[in-house]
């Protein structure tokens, strides 16, 4: 890993812990000062750990060669001391408040580096670091005399903090007692289980033992020690004994020989070689640690999302319920309005106006009943379709709030003109004079009238062939021919018009038939959303710079996806086939009175695409997860609703306006109940357990027990209980549904 890496790392884990609000006294919030420490500290340091009275300091000054830390300091050492290179011996007393203590020589530590008479360590002092010329400490090394680990929790925590900023660990052991039960839960506590590999073992006090004994404890040691999975570089044991304090005099007095037997020269050299081997690689001293720290952080982010992430999930959930709902509605009024809107538009077309209004409106107008006939007839027809039409928008209206719907407006146009042509030189029937009488009142009744009207019927029957002779009963024919053009003229006008009104009616519907998924969160579920996306981003973060500079796999327990919901996407995919409304439209050709051709139907047929879904099978749903069923059912009494009214038959828009539509104006006054309708609530409450006087809430529940009891995947495996539960469920859903209505 890469200097900027570590450095990037560092910033990230405290940030987090900062993050996170935890205690500075917390073991988490003090372990990632720790281990940032040893992440940029530019030492090699060397961690000397033990109970208290096991020689560590003895041990330090015998490999420094004097007596740097002072061995006679009663009670005890209080406080955690860093001895590093100097010019010269010195000591420096950092304070919590910020204040520095800086003295010649070590004797300062008896004032502030040891036990009180409680056996407490002071609370004002913040580090205490000791100066050494030594060569060995020159070379960029460090020792850490740690107070001892088997008196307070105080010293135990502070040993505990210490020893994650140390690059090598130093086990001090008492061969006289050899490692207790509880300094082996300290090895597995402190140690391994935090990351710390890097361990050496030194047996201190075996030269006091008799050399039988010595050969039975070397033994005991060496399997403590095996036991241990240190990672040191090849080559190199993690246990040594060293006499510590004859091992000091020896250095005092610059006896090799017996430093040499103290066990010391070949512990220096070990470590000195040691060091400079980890020193330059740090992945091994410092990954496992910062794996272990990183993820207790990924723990404690981990916990901030799950609660967060359920409860927006949910709320996501049940909004998607909603615009589901919503967008199913969307595709099925479209599906109405499209075959609505086919149905006006075929009737507007030419052709169909002549098919079924043409005989009729030519004879009513030859009676003078045309706009009687117009009104009871043609335009009842078309109020008919424009109803059934406009109802979809104002559907699409109440569900979607886009666009207030306009009313379809197609003006009729005016009454026929029926242009009468002139009775031929020879006739002598009485129309002619009844005409110039009276214009169109010479139509009214009589045997002319009738004889134009069954004119009219022979001559759409003929196909309105020219009757070549000049004779009354031909010029009857022309009069009925009049009727028939000027009704041609009428409906061609209406169509026209009603098909252009209609095409842009259709544009207009367009903007108004469009759910447009909003996904509004309120205070609580956008303050929980933002919470969410920071925890989040803290986690992302944390395992992209785990990945960077360690190079390790993140688990996946912390590879935590949070899926941004796009309703916009389900709309589209939802209503691809809804949209291709049945397009037709007629293009027409007028050739002279009496002459219509349809030339043409321009129609664009509607995509059509295929999907298969599979159905999987569903294994039989244990006990516990009845209840999760309940969630799906527990939405709220809108969508349910909803739901109601879309799989009822037709769809009605009248009844799901007066279902969720409350206290309108025009609400129906509640009739007196019959005594068969008031027979089947008393029964439904008694099927529920319930008092005729229970409340909704009440009601909901009691349905929520007993289905719950008698669901019938309860049973999946009892064939005879199945039946009954099926019934009961049966009785119950009819209860409920009776109660509902109530």
């Amino acid at each position: 890993m890469s200097q900027n890496q570590i450095y990037q790392l560092v910033e990230t884990l405290k940030s987090t812990v900062k993050s996170l609000n935890l205690e500075s006294t917390s073991q988490l919030h003090r372990d990632v000062e720790a281990i940032s420490h040893n992440l940029i500290n530019p030492n090699f340091r060397i961690a000397v750990f033990g109970p208290f009275n096991h020689g560590k300091s003895t041990l330090v000054n015998a490999l420094l060669g004097n007596k740097t830390l002072p061995i006679d300091l009663i009670p005890t050492t209080g406080a955690a001391i860093t001895v590093k290179y100097g010019d010269e011996l010195e000591t420096k007393i950092n304070f919590v408040d910020g204040k520095q203590i800086q003295r010649s020589g070590t004797d300062i530590l008896k004032e502030f580096a040891i036990l009180d008479d409680d056996r407490r360590m002071r609370n004002d002092v913040l580090s205490v670091e000791v100066l050494s010329p030594h060569p060995f400490l020159k070379t960029g090394v460090e020792f850490l005399d740690l107070p001892g680990t088997n008196d307070r929790e105080e010293q135990n925590a502070l040993v505990k903090e210490q020893l994650l900023s140390a690059d090598l660990v130093v086990q001090l052991l008492d061969a006289r007692k050899l490692m207790t039960l509880e300094e082996r839960e300290n090895l597995r506590d402190w140690l391994l289980d935090r990351g710390i590999e890097t361990v050496v073992f030194v047996a201190n006090f075996l030269n006091l033992l008799e050399p039988e004994e010595q050969k039975q404890v070397q033994s005991r040691l060496r399997f403590v020690a095996e036991s241990f999975r240190s990672q040191l570089p090849p080559g190199f044991s993690n246990l040594y004994r060293v006499d510590a304090l004859p091992a000091l005099r020896a250095r005092l007095k610059g006896d090799v020989s017996a430093a040499n037997t103290s066990g010391l020269v070949a512990f220096e050299a070990a470590l000195q070689n040691i060091a400079a081997t980890l020193k330059k690689d740090v992945e091994t001293v410092s990954s496992p640690r910062i794996e272990l720290i990183a993820s207790q952080v990924q723990q404690n982010l981990k916990a901030k999302i799950t609660p967060l992430l359920k409860d927006v999930k949910e709320f996501d959930d049940k909004n998607k319920a909603k615009n589901d709902i919503k967008i199913k509605a969307e595709t099925l009024i479209n599906k109405g309005f499209a075959q609505s809107l086919s149905e006006l538009r075929n009737w507007l077309n030419l052709n169909s106006l002549l098919k079924q209004y043409q005989s009729d409106a030519a004879t009513e107008l030859a009676q003078n009943n045309f706009q009687y006939w117009e009104k009871n007839n043609l335009k009842r027809d078309f109020d008919k379709l424009k109803t059934d039409l406009e109802k979809w928008l104002e559907q699409a209206y109440d569900f979607f709030k886009q666009q207030q719907p306009e009313s379809l407006s197609i003006s009729f146009p005016t009454h026929p003109e029926l242009e009468i042509p002139p009775p031929p030189d020879n006739y002598t029937g009485d129309a002619g004079a009844y005409a110039a009488a009276g214009g169109l009142g010479w139509l009214l009744g009589g045997p002319i009238g009738a004889a134009v009207g069954g004119g009219i019927a022979y001559l759409l029957d003929k196909g309105l062939q020219e009757d070549g002779e000049n004779s009354a009963e031909s010029y009857t024919n022309k009069i009925a021919r009049s009727c028939i053009d000027a009704v041609d003229e009428y409906f061609l006008k209406l169509s026209r018009e009603g098909l252009s009104v209609l095409d842009e009616y259709e544009r207009k519907a367009d903007k108004i038939i469009k759910f447009i998924p909003l996904n509004q969160d309120n205070l609580e579920i956008a303050a929980k959303r933002k919470e969410l996306k920071q925890w989040h981003n803290s986690l992302n973060s944390l395992n992209q710079e785990l990945e960077q500079a360690l190079g390790i796999s993140i688990s996946s327990e912390y590879k935590i996806v949070i899926e941004e919901t796009n309703y916009q996407t389900n709309q589209q995919q939802t209503t691809v086939n809804s949209k291709s409304k049945s397009q037709s439209k007629t293009v027409y050709s007028y050739s002279g009175k009496g002459v219509k051709e349809d030339v043409g139907t321009y129609k664009s047929p509607p995509k059509q695409q295929t999907y298969k879904q599979q159905n999987p099978k569903q294994a039989t749903p244990k006990k516990e997860n009845v209840e999760k069923k309940f969630t799906d059912w527990e939405i709220d009494e809108e969508i349910a609703q909803m739901k109601s009214e879309m799989n009822s038959p037709g769809f009605k828009y009248s009844e799901y306006k007066n279902n969720n539509q409350n206290n309108q104006n025009n609400k129906k006054s509640n009739t007196t109940k019959s005594n068969s309708n008031k027979d089947k609530i008393t029964r439904a409450y008694n099927i529920l357990g319930l008092k005729p006087d229970a409340s909704p809430e009440k009601i909901k529940q009691a349905y929520k027990k007993l289905v719950k009891k008698w669901h019938p995947d309860l049973f999946a495996n009892q064939p005879q209980e199945l039946v009954k539960a099926q019934e009961k469920i049966r009785l119950i859903n009819e209860a409920y549904g009776v109660l509902s209505e109530e």
